[in-house]
C-alpha cells in the first residue's frame, strides 16, 4: 500500500504515483492499493484531479484506489476493471463537533492470491454508515445504518457514482443486510 497527499502542484503528483507504484512492483507486492488524501472538501463529486490520479494509478498497476479528505462520500467507479472509491467520507473525524452531513461508507474488497500471483479483485461491498450514533451532535462512534436511513445514503451513492460510471447504478440497486455487493464486471 501507498500513500500519496495531493493538496498542492496536484498533477505534479503523478510521478509520485509512478515511482510508488513501480517501488511496490520491484519489493514483489501481490496486491497494490493507493490511499490518495485529496479532493475538494464537501464536494461529492471527484474533480479532474482525482480522476486523472485515479486512473493513472490503475494504468501504472494499482488493483484499487481509495480516496479520503473531502469531509464526505463521493462516487465509486470501475475502471479496467478495477475499483476507485474516490471517498468514503469521515469515519471517525473530531474536526467538527456536528457535521451537516453525517454519511459514510465503509468499503470492503476481497483480494484472491494463489501462489503469489493475484489471481482476482473479487466483489467489494459498501456498508452505508453514519459518523455518529447521536444525530444531534458528533459522537465519534460510527455506525452501520439501517433500514431507510441505509436506502437514503445508498440512493445518494448511486446518485454520486452514476456521473462517473453507470455499472455502479446498474449493480448497487440488490441489497442485503447491510451492505451492497458490486460484482466484477
Amino acid at each position: 500500500m501507498t500513500g500519496i497527499c495531493e493538496f498542492a502542484k496536484h498533477l505534479d503528483k503523478q510521478q509520485e504515483v509512478r515511482e510508488n507504484i513501480t517501488a511496490l512492483k520491484e519489493a514483489g507486492a501481490q496486491v497494490i492499493i493507493v490511499n490518495f488524501h485529496w479532493g475538494t472538501e464537501k464536494k461529492y463529486v471527484p474533480n479532474g484531479t482525482q480522476k486523472t490520479l485515479a486512473h493513472l494509478a490503475i494504468d501504472e498497476g494499482a488493483d484499487l484506489a481509495i480516496g479520503h479528505h473531502s469531509h464526505v462520500f463521493q462516487g465509486i467507479e470501475r475502471y479496467k476493471g478495477k475499483c476507485i472509491a474516490y471517498s468514503l467520507g469521515n469515519f471517525s473525524f473530531g474536526g467538527n463537533s456536528n457535521p451537516s452531513d453525517k454519511d459514510i461508507m465503509i468499503f470492503q474488497q476481497t483480494f484472491t492470491v494463489t501462489d503469489g500471483e493475484l489471481e482476482t479483485n473479487d466483489d467489494i461491498n459498501v456498508i452505508p454508515c453514519t459518523i455518529s450514533s447521536a444525530s444531534e451532535y458528533n459522537d465519534y462512534c460510527p455506525i452501520p445504518l439501517e433500514g431507510s436511513e441505509k436506502e437514503r445514503v445508498l440512493e445518494k451513492l448511486i446518485e454520486y457514482s452514476a456521473d462517473i460510471t453507470d455499472i455502479i447504478h446498474k449493480t448497487l440497486s440488490s441489497s442485503e443486510a447491510s451492505r451492497y455487493r458490486i460484482p466484477r464486471t
